[in-house]
């Protein structure tokens, strides 16, 4: 089936999921997610001509820095596991050769967001901006703006209950950043890509390539980096329908215990390993008796411990806890130890250990990771089932 066909289709099930959405009972955090996964995919086009553009200004010498104002999306986009290592924090300054990621994810005007536009539009640069067509009014003259997406994604359920926008400017980030991988290797370049530091030789293999944004030879063919934005977003779709479906009596009963906690005027404790956050965590919808912390303190009787785990299962911090209640995801599965307690929920994630979810013949580690997402998507999904 040419890529064409299969993006018809993919228009066909967008529209007959969003109506089956709205039809039937109110559409969760995760639904909408899942939603905007599909909705991505007829992006694609788009996402192409501005990675291809992308990958040509690279190659002659543009580098690719990450800027806000969306808090934590800069963590997310660089230094991350499949990630690419070329990518820079904004500094500032700019050549008419470079390329800025950032994103929007409000109604609201920006002043942060029409600085960082006006910077690169005097320099010439090429902004990506990632922001569900919020920032449509925006414009460039010297240097080049690529909207994504070009046009406002339909509103799935009820978008005033919770806010499913920052996290699918990161969906689109990935999609994005996949393409660009294509587009290089198309133009006869393999980009470097992180490995897990989490992973046996990760941090070696990361510090024998630092520096280089390419590889000096790759056996990585251009047939084989075709449609990796297009791999890439059905994953993500396709994860977040399993934790929807997978995680549902789990769901229902963490969401139970963060109630009782608060009717109980307990706390609930987030601890968290991800480069999302906490900025992600600190928006206005996460409920006011939640306290985000790194490593939970000064837990009491009664009150939840919510863990956001990595590659890990986060054991030893729990086990000088192990009297309260804790609800904890992580892609390694959680020790029947803990299941057993009436106290205890594990959520899986769907992100694979090695925290990369497009294998890539040719090229020895997994590429884009999910866990930034999936942890996240299930960590408002317990906020959305609490805000009934």
């Amino acid at each position: 089936m040419s890529t064409r066909w299969f993006l018809k289709l993919v228009v066909i099930a967008v529209s007959l999921t969003a109506s089956s959405l709205m039809a039937g009972q109110r559409a969760t955090y995760l639904d909408r997610l899942q939603q905007r996964a599909l909705d991505w995919q007829r992006e694609l086009p788009n996402m192409r001509v501005s990675a291809s553009n992308a990958a040509a200004n690279v190659l002659s010498g543009g580098n690719v820095y990450v800027a806000g104002p969306q808090a934590g999306f800069p963590a997310e986009a660089g230094g991350r596991a499949g990630g690419l290592m070329l990518i820079r924090g904004y500094s500032g300054v700019l050549t008419n050769t470079d390329i800025v990621l950032t994103a929007f994810s409000s109604p609201d005007g920006s002043a942060e967001l029409q600085a960082l536009l006006e910077k690169a539009d005097q320099a010439g640069a090429t902004v990506i901006l990632f922001a569900n067509g919020f920032a449509n009014t925006v414009s460039m003259k010297r240097g080049k703006l690529y909207l994504l997406p070009s046009k406002p994604f339909e509103r799935v359920g009820d978008p005033e209950r919770m806010s499913i926008e920052t996290m699918s400017n990161v969906i689109g980030m990935w999609g994005w950043t996949a393409e660009f991988i294509g587009a290089c290797v198309a133009q006869g370049k393999m980009p470097c890509v992180y490995q897990s530091y989490g992973m046996p030789g990760g941090r070696e293999r990361g510090e024998a390539l630092r520096g280089f944004y390419f590889h000096d030879m790759s056996n990585v063919r251009v047939q084989d980096a075709k449609d990796l934005g297009l791999r890439l977003l059905k994953k993500t779709a396709d994860s977040l329908n399993k934790a929807r479906i997978d995680n549902k009596d789990g769901f229902v009963k963490a969401a139970s215990m963060l109630r009782d906690s608060r009717l109980s005027s307990n706390v609930v404790h987030v601890g968290f390993i991800g480069h999302l956050y906490p900025q992600e965590l600190q928006q206005p919808q996460t409920p006011s008796w939640f306290r985000i912390e790194n490593e939970p303190t000064n837990v009491n009787s009664g009150d939840v411990i919510v863990y956001l785990g990595y590659q890990a299962f986060p054991w030893s911090q729990l086990k000088t806890l192990t009297a309260h209640q804790a609800v904890v995801m992580c892609s390694l599965p959680a020790p029947a130890e803990f299941t057993s307690s009436p106290n205890h929920v594990y959520l899986n994630p769907f992100w694979e250990i090695p925290d990369g979810c497009l294998d890539v013949e040719g090229y020895d580690v997994p590429l884009i990771p999910l866990s930034g997402i999936m942890d996240t998507a299930i960590y408002w999904q317990l906020v959305d089932l609490i805000s009934n």
